[in-house]
């Protein structure tokens, strides 16, 4: 439901199935950038005031005029079109800042350094003169397997002036994973640029968005010290597992594990560890059991079994364990 530019010597109006001429229109020929979704109308970064509406979609009754143009009955234009994004859907205002951020680029409309070297209008005042070619360039951005949100506009490079890398404005995410960044590789093996890192420019390239894994660390119940800092890591990167300075009052440190109660995948310290998704690991606590006859004479099949966690346990069985007029009936936390 697109179609804005000149009516009534005003700039920065919109019209959906009938001009609207917004109150905070202005005069004037400078070139602009409009956004027009819905009910919503954009121009020069600028939310501007529309009145009334009555909202045909496209590809319904799209006109687009040029100067001097005739189009709809009555409604000459005095403007001239230099291009038109067409979107499937309605724009969020978030995506309509993210084309005018992209129009505003690629017409030398936002950055000095960008707009002063792309000068359309050029007389020359000292004679016979040579132009030189300049070779544009853009920086594209491949989702990467994401599962929702949207990848930036295109980054213009224009000539040799560097510009920055897009932050992941298009809110993209994937399940049970990071957004770490971009990198000239699908799979991280190419070179890795963080959002908002300066890129100088070169020829056409896609960036593809890079996801890791969050891996954090629970005590588990210690009664002092602390667990590593937790840290996100790409999914083709492993991290040493440490054991931070946690400690267990009557417990052993016995590594990590994807369970609390131990009956997930368990990790010692110093393993090469490595995630496709977010990940908790708990720490594991070791207790000792010892069997005493109590006694008796003999011993048990074994003198002491480690228990991890809450994870049940096989007791020692009785092996040659003996007391005269008595028979083994197991074992109790007491010896009374």
């Amino acid at each position: 439901n697109w179609l804005s530019g000149f009516y009534n010597t005003y700039v920065d109006v919109a019209h959906h199935n009938g001009w609207i001429t917004p109150s905070s229109g202005k005069t004037g020929t400078n070139w602009v950038y409009n956004c027009d979704s819905g009910n919503t109308f954009r121009s020069d970064g600028i939310g501007r005031n529309t009145g009334t509406s009555s909202t045909t979609y496209l590809p319904n009754n799209l006109t687009i005029n040029n100067f001097g143009g005739v189009g709809r009955t009555s409604d000459t234009s005095d403007w001239e079109v230099a291009e038109v994004l067409i979107y499937e859907t309605s724009t969020t205002s978030a995506q309509m800042q993210q084309i005018e951020g992209y129009l505003k680029t690629k017409y030398g409309l936002w950055a000095p350094t960008i707009a002063s070297k792309r000068v359309s209008n050029f007389a020359s005042s000292t004679g016979d003169l040579t132009l030189y070619a300049q070779w544009n360039s853009y920086i594209s951005y491949e989702s990467n397997t994401a599962t929702s949100g949207y990848v930036p506009l295109p980054t213009l490079m224009v000539s040799d002036t560097p510009v920055a890398v897009s932050a992941n404005t298009g809110n993209l995410a994937r399940t049970g994973n990071s957004f770490l960044g971009w990198n000239t590789q699908a799979d991280g093996l190419g070179v890795f640029w963080p959002a908002n890192e300066t890129y100088t420019p070169t020829a056409n390239i896609t960036l593809y968005a890079q996801w890791g894994s969050s891996v954090s660390f629970n005590a588990n119940g210690s009664t002092s010290g602390s667990v590593p800092a937790s840290r996100v890591i790409g999914i083709s990167e492993t991290m040493t597992l440490t054991a931070g300075t946690v400690a267990k009052t009557g417990y052993t440190f016995a590594g990590w594990n994807t369970a609390a109660n131990g009956s997930g995948t368990r990790y010692e310290t110093g393993t090469a560890y490595s995630s496709s998704a977010n990940i908790t690991l708990y720490a594991q606590w070791n207790s000792l059991i010892r069997f005493d006859a109590n006694n008796g004479t003999g011993a048990p099949n074994v003198d002491s079994i480690t228990a991890t966690g809450t994870v049940n346990v096989t007791l020692a069985t009785a092996g040659t364990l003996a007391r005269t007029g008595y028979s083994f009936g197991g074992w109790n936390t007491r010896a009374d």
